[in-house]
């Protein structure tokens, strides 16, 4: 036997050594020829190794550990014709590559080194070489199933030679593994098989002109090869347990074992055969080794090109469209949830009855739990696929509904896309379903957005018709206050003739008021009465008059008397406020300066007080603020801010200098108004 073996490996080393030479002379720059040139000489260097254990000169795993160098570089060769690789770099840069070697030498050494100290049994050596030899069968199945018809015929002699080799190892580590030692009638007859497979090698090298081979990877190939590869795992570990029933059995273990086998392949068989099972698989390897059936980018453009042809009345339309468009049908309809029902809110070529719409709730709720879309004939199939759902399929079918499509909006559904037609499709696959969730996501989102934004142009409407009406409380009050005020003094001023010129003044300024607000509500916009030349002195005056009335008093200075440019009534109201505010911060002891100043066309006019002060962060946050009120249900919040509006409308600027406890002074500047002396 040693003789055989000693033949067959010097034999075999001595052929690779010149099948080397051979490539070498052809001085060829091509990676796979490159690659072919490496695997003979890892190959002359292993089979001469095996010839020296067989003459007893090396022990047998120092043998099979130099032989690992000829699998890798095999397995090397044959990446390189399935990723069409041009140069060793790339080669060594492709993620499956660096996976290869990574998982291949890193198996190597940590069960060589468990082996050696005697912390892994010899098991775990042998069964490192049956994975090496279970995926080289594997690359070169695929390699066979891959490539064209003039590939084949350049590589069929490659792969018969390799495999016939790599068949054997695998069939002899496998048996060596179980018992946890090599059959050496294999191991001797394995140089025979290398001989034999020179042959096949040279001519396969021969054919191939420049290293081109065209590979088209089809998924269904890689299915069958997935579907190889785990059969082999599978089988392996049911024969490593059988070998584990049988050591441990006893007088048992033999009939154990084949029993066990046995069942083993009877699952195996169930499971290959499972149709749920074997779809798993494919779409687990379509998703992860394929490119997309959609454009993703492509899409996304063309949905938002589609989105930004909506108006305020058609996204609803918009969105619809989309849908049907991808699913390549001509009617559909779109419904949203109210409460808890759904409602039609827009449908083409697809009469939503009631009894429809009915079938359509079923589906939502079967929808909301499981976030699935519904195909009809997909449900008319094959039912059990969509558990715990019933339709009325006949009803469906009447009306050409062929899918159910839920919106969700950050996980809560809002309605169903209903896309229907008599044009004839196929039933959805899982790329379909997963481009058309994205999809209805993408809409959702744009759906709510567009409702968030009528309720929001409703509650601005309704934010507008409140303003308008604390506007108008607002003069209201400032008019009942000043006709309180002469109520108020009728008694004691009643007979003073200038009492009653103020009283008609105060009642002439009210009318104007309220027919400026009647203006207002005829006209739902803000009337101007125009700006003209008045007294400005003249006002503030009036200002004072009035507002001493009540405590504490005002007291009135000025520099000069000036004219100025602007809406007298408005005027008038905004100074009152100030000064009105003033008197309420201050107590009835106190007093209230009124003040104008003119300086080189600069106007200032001062409301000055010492009552109870604010705060730099109240002035800052809240003083001009709009419906911000310190007064309760007295103030409606609005009279500083409209004095800041109309004091900027006319290019001025209103300074407040406060200080909590010791009083406040409003300062109005005005710089670029024209002034004239009164």
């Amino acid at each position: 036997m040693e003789v055989i073996g000693l033949f067959g490996y010097g034999v075999a080393a001595f052929g690779f050594f010149i099948l080397s030479i051979l490539i070498l002379s052809a001085r060829s720059q091509v990676l796979q020829v490159r690659l072919m040139l490496y695997a003979a000489l890892c190959a002359t260097l292993g089979f001469a190794s095996a010839a020296f254990q067989s003459n007893q000169l090396l022990p047998l795993p120092v043998a099979i550990m130099v032989d690992t160098l000829r699998i890798i570089s095999w397995s090397l060769l044959l990446y390189a014709f399935s990723m069409e690789c041009h140069s060793l770099r790339q080669l060594l840069r492709a993620k499956r590559t660096i996976t290869y070697l990574a998982l291949s030498f890193g198996g190597f050494f940590f069960i060589v080194a468990g082996v050696a100290f005697d912390q892994l049994h010899n098991t775990y050596f042998y069964l490192l070489y049956v994975g090496l030899n279970l995926w080289l069968l594997v690359l070169l199945e695929q390699l066979f199933r891959n490539s064209d018809g003039a590939s084949r015929w350049s590589l069929w002699p490659l792969i018969i030679g390799l495999g016939a080799l790599t068949v054997f190892d695998f069939v002899m580590y496998a048996q060596a593994s179980m018992v946890s030692s090599v059959d050496f009638a294999f191991w001797y007859a394995r140089g025979l098989i290398a001989i034999a497979s020179l042959p096949l090698l040279l001519i396969s090298l021969r054919r191939v002109k420049r290293g081109e081979i065209r590979i088209f990877v089809s998924r269904q190939v890689v299915f069958y090869s997935s579907m190889l590869l785990i059969a082999g795992l599978y089988l392996l570990l049911m024969a490593f347990s059988g070998y584990l029933i049988n050591y441990f059995g006893g007088e048992w273990g033999d009939l154990i074992s084949i029993s066990f086998l046995a069942l083993g392949a009877m699952v195996l068989a169930v499971l290959l055969v499972t149709e749920s099972f074997r779809r798993r698989i494919k779409v687990l390897i379509a998703k992860h080794f394929f490119a997309n059936k959609y454009e993703y980018r492509e899409e996304w453009l063309a949905l938002i090109a589609e989105l930004e042809k909506a108006t305020g009345q058609s996204y609803y339309q918009v969105a619809t469209d989309f849908i049907k468009q991808k699913l390549n049908l001509s009617g559909g309809c779109l419904l949203l949830v109210s409460g808890n029902e759904y409602k039609v809110v827009y449908s083409s070529n697809l009469n939503c009855e009631a009894t429809l719409v009915d079938n359509f709730e079923a589906i939502g709720r079967f929808c909301q739990q499981t976030h699935w879309l519904v195909d009809i004939d997909e449900y008319e199939i094959n039912p059990s696929h969509y558990q715990q759902l019933s339709i009325d399929v006949d009803l469906m079918k009447l009306h050409s509904v062929k899918a159910v499509l839920p919106i969700f909006s950050e996980s809560t559904m809002i309605g169903l896309f209903v896309a229907s037609g008599k044009e004839s499709r196929e039933v959805l696959n899982w790329e379909d379903r997963d481009f058309l969730n994205a999809v209805t996501k993408q809409l959702g989102q744009f759906i709510s957005l567009n409702l968030a934004n009528e309720q929001l142009a409703q509650g601005k409407q309704f934010e507008a018709f409140n303003q308008m009406s604390a506007f108008l409380v607002h003069d209201l009050k400032n008019i009942q206050a000043q006709l309180s005020l002469i109520s108020a003094n009728k008694e004691k001023h009643g007979t003073n003739p200038e009492f009653i010129e103020d009283v008609f003044d105060t009642i002439d300024a009210a009318s104007l008021r309220l027919g400026k607000v009647l203006g207002q509500l005829r006209n739902r916009r803000q009337h101007n009465a125009g700006a003209k030349w008045v007294d400005v002195s003249a006002i503030l005056s009036k200002v004072a008059a009035r507002r001493s009335v009540n405590k504490p008093e005002i007291i009135y200075s000025a520099t000069a008397s000036i004219g100025m440019e602007l809406d007298e009534e408005q005027f008038d109201a905004v100074i009152n406020h100030l000064v009105q505010n003033a008197q309420e911060a201050s107590s009835e002891n106190d007093k209230v300066y009124l003040e104008l100043k003119v300086d080189n066309k600069k106007v200032q006019i001062q409301i000055k007080d010492s009552g109870t002060g604010m705060s730099q962060q109240f002035i800052d946050t809240r003083l001009f603020k709009p419906f911000d009120t310190t007064k309760g249900n007295a103030g409606m919040g609005i009279g500083v801010f409209e004095a800041k509006q109309f004091v900027e409308s006319l290019n001025g600027k209103i300074h407040v200098d406060s200080q909590e406890g010791v009083g406040t002074t409003f300062t109005v500047i005005f710089e670029q108004l024209e002034v004239k002396e009164a």
